[in-house]
């Protein structure tokens, strides 16, 4: 089997949930890589997003951050709405959003801790089907 072509992704637009964290930053790389336009999604301030695109030297014509919270369906549906808008197109959606803990989660703490934790890697994935992700 031959290797992908530097330029496999050229004209796509993924979008990708969850792209600010450690998985989610290293599949955002090798998508560009083989020039793809990526909208990142991640649930940081807008500042923070930006300065870690920066320092991960992500093309700006081919890189643009979207923030939602992904368990809220209508910012799903806007996150669908300003990824077209910026690209003019969504080819692919990889869902990735979630927190990880490490450690036990009995040791969180808080109940809102906990619900925090449950919601957004429980409930995060029916707003994304059901808005067409």
């Amino acid at each position: 089997m031959a290797p992908f072509s530097r330029d496999c992704l050229s004209g796509k637009t993924i979008l990708i949930t969850g792209g600010l964290g450690a998985i989610g930053k290293v599949v955002v790389a090798h998508l560009l890589a083989h020039a793809a336009q990526v909208a990142v999604n991640d649930f940081v301030p807008e500042e923070d997003a930006q300065r870690q695109i920066a320092e991960a030297g992500w093309p700006l014509d081919r890189c643009h951050y979207v923030d939602a919270d992904m368990t809220k369906p209508d910012l799903v549906k806007s996150l669908i709405g300003r990824t077209v808008d910026r690209f003019g197109r969504l080819d692919v959606a990889l869902c990735h959003a979630g927190i990880v803990v490490s450690g036990p989660v009995l040791a969180l703490g808080s109940i809102p801790q906990k619900k925090k934790l449950f919601n957004s890697n429980f409930y995060v994935a029916h707003p994304a089907g059901s808005s067409g992700l």
